[in-house]
């Protein structure tokens, strides 16, 4: 599932639960006031996104895209391992597994090597919200000003459509 934090990827994400699609045993608890009812997100995962784009000295929240260079190099890292591992080890041949993150957004060529090497039939839902609402919600959540949501909003919103370019792909609203 991808798409910008705020746009309402983990009511898309426990839809998917909801209808069998196994998202993993080990998720990001509820926080109140921000996310009443849960993420939806597997935390090895979250962690090892966060640790790919601390490595490149980036985080979720910078505006500034990740380039092909810094994709290459996390491909010649042990970071690749590491998430074929992780893959493999979430994946069972008798589910569906899906998972969410918004920073996948910005990772997303990183991860479609790591599928593609595991050999994974990879379909994506991309989750759009109005960025009016994503703003608002981001400022409530984070204090971020007005501006810095709008281009987080964009630059997550390209990343989605241009890396999920020759996938199986579904829009949400």
């Amino acid at each position: 599932v991808l798409g910008m934090h705020r746009s309402g990827t983990s009511a898309i994400t426990r839809g998917l639960q909801v209808m069998g699609i196994d998202l993993g045993n080990n998720l990001m608890p509820a926080m109140e006031g921000v996310n009443d009812k849960g993420f939806w997100e597997d935390l090895d995962i979250n962690a090892l996104n966060n640790e790919l784009l601390s490595s490149l000295g980036s985080d979720w929240h910078h505006v500034a895209p990740i380039k092909s260079s810094d994709i290459a190099t996390l491909l010649k890292s042990c970071y690749f391992t590491r998430a074929v591992e992780l893959l493999r080890q979430k994946v069972d041949k008798d589910t569906i597994f899906g998972f969410k993150d918004p920073r996948v957004a910005k990772l997303l060529p990183f991860w479609k090597e790591v599928f593609t090497y595991c050999q994974v039939d990879t379909r994506c839902i991309l989750v759009i919200r109005h960025p009016l609402s994503v703003t608002k919600s981001l400022n409530k959540r984070d204090g971020f000003d007005a501006e810095k949501s709008y281009l987080l909003w964009l630059g997550h919103v390209i990343e989605s459509l241009s890396g999920s370019m020759g996938l199986q792909r579904v829009l949400v609203d």
